[in-house]
């Protein structure tokens, strides 16, 4: 057999790329997980909209509207 070595183990070079792979495989989970997190969260915590008080403020400021309106 091409990967195993006859003495009931295995080489050594399959260990360490069984052992890159499985580091490979977990660093991507981990991004993944990582990405769908921060992407959900930064919509709700921030959509770009402006607080509608400090709207209204501004726009008293520059005098489009009256304080009774």
């Amino acid at each position: 057999m091409m990967f195993y070595d006859g003495n009931g183990g295995w080489h050594p070079w399959m260990l360490a790329l069984m052992l890159v792979g499985m580091l490979l495989f977990w660093a991507l989970v981990i991004r993944g997980a990582v990405f769908l997190f921060r992407g959900s969260g930064s919509g709700s915590r921030d959509s770009g909209q402006a607080d509608p008080e400090q709207i209204l403020k501004e726009r008293l400021g520059r005098g489009e509207i009256s304080t009774e309106e």
